[in-house]
């Protein structure tokens, strides 16, 4: 059985009706009836999502926990598949016009065989480019590079706020949720379980790798204060794309 169908099958054995648990816990019946249809696309910030499933579930007498697990399972499904589906889209796209481009190409090369000043061009060309490229990699080597040093990254609140983290290994990659819950500054430590305060979240991350902060309403991230390698770091208010924030 899917999420839905259990929360209905709860809901019914209990004897009560889709408004009367909307009353009891204070969440929106078309919410409820939306996750009775096991239909999670409805326009609502995930971590709020999980928050009502959670309740959700409590008040029918079945495992929170479980159904969150659950959810967090056909959320990944759902997100690796819309990303194979736009890379399929994408690769047709580049076939669209195939024969005239290798005319255009073909075209081109034979004037290119043909013209003598343009071989030499290209090939000192080449040359300097190779220089270059051999002076760059031998700088590197010799001197280091900070941009392979794994970045220390510390997220905390000025007040309590709840939101999700996630951690991305690349810009193409899925994100993976790396902590969900509450900040509050005057929790006492750490801490990576979701039903507890947390005064802070820290990170590490190496080259590529970048994090995104979902909160449930934009006004939250004025209380956010970030650090990375223990140097405080402004939140661009610019680069808010609604209740999201990538820290890259």
């Amino acid at each position: 059985m899917n999420i839905g169908e259990r929360l209905e099958e709860a809901r019914k054995r209990k004897g009560i009706s889709l408004r009367e648990a909307a009353e009891a816990i204070k969440i929106r019946t078309d919410f409820l009836a939306a996750f009775e249809k096991d239909d999670f696309g409805f326009n609502l910030p995930d971590v709020y999502k999980q928050g009502f499933l959670r309740t959700y579930a409590k008040y029918l007498g079945i495992d929170d926990n479980q159904i969150v697990i659950d959810y967090q399972a056909k959320m990944q499904t759902l997100s690796r598949s819309n990303f194979l589906k736009k890379d399929i889209k994408e690769e047709e796209g580049q076939t669209t016009g195939t024969p005239q481009r290798q005319k255009v190409l073909g075209k081109s090369f034979a004037l290119f065989k043909e013209n003598k000043n343009a071989q030499l061009k290209i090939g000192i060309g080449l040359v300097v480019v190779l220089f270059i490229l051999f002076i760059g990699i031998f700088a590197f080597t010799r001197g280091g590079s900070n941009e392979n040093k794994p970045r220390e990254i510390t997220i905390q609140s000025t007040s309590s706020i709840g939101l999700a983290i996630f951690k991305y290994d690349s810009p193409t990659a899925t994100g993976v949720r790396a902590y969900y819950g509450f900040l509050d500054p005057n929790a006492p430590a750490q801490s990576n379980s979701p039903t507890q305060s947390s005064k802070n979240q820290s990170f590490t991350l190496t080259q590529g790798q970048f994090l995104e902060i979902e909160c449930g309403k934009p006004e939250y991230f004025s209380a956010i204060k970030i650090q990375e390698n223990g140097k405080d770091i402004a939140i661009d208010k610019a680069k808010i794309e609604g209740t999201k924030y990538r820290i890259q």
